[in-house]
């Protein structure tokens, strides 16, 4: 890409680790976008240019961090397994803290699979409008009103 060394200079590097295949590879194997970053020598936002330079590069990132959503379970499942016989409370909290955050990770990069329904359901009733839909679904009669007899006494005219 003429006048974009900096972004070109990526691309090559990109090809030489690997090419797009060994980055879909480490982004799947859950590593962070900062540490490709660093390893490229580049900055996070040319990283992610890069992810959104073409439609098929988007959903190529999309499916990747889906796919990396499995391996940060498996790591979180480590994190505890390696917390077993601790008697440190300090390092069973800060296991405790890594784990969930890469469960959280998981639930926010592939929500089918590792996601919670969400529980903030709201609804919201117009009384006016339930009122109204209540009256059109009684069927329509016509209201009969029983004649009534009044006699008005009128009074006496002088004249």
């Amino acid at each position: 890409m003429p006048g974009r060394p900096k972004y070109k200079a990526l691309e090559d590097r990109i090809e030489s680790n690997g090419g797009d295949s060994w980055l879909w590879d480490r982004i799947e194997s859950g590593s962070p976008v900062i540490e490709l970053a660093k390893t490229l020598h580049t900055t996070r936002g040319q990283l992610y240019q890069y992810f959104k330079a073409s439609p098929e590069r988007q959903s190529r990132y999309k499916e990747a961090r889906a796919t990396s959503a499995h391996a940060l379970v498996e790591d979180a499942l480590q994190i505890g397994d390696d917390t077993e016989g601790l008697e440190n409370h300090a390092l069973i909290a800060s296991a405790k803290e890594r784990a969930g955050h890469r469960r959280w990770l998981a639930e926010r990069y592939n929500r089918p699979d590792y996601g919670t329904p969400d529980a903030n359901l709201s609804i919201t009733l117009n009384m006016a409008s339930v009122h109204l839909d209540t009256l059109k679904a009684v069927p329509s009669q016509p209201i009969v009103i029983p004649p009534t007899t009044t006699t008005l006494a009128l009074p006496a005219s002088s004249k």
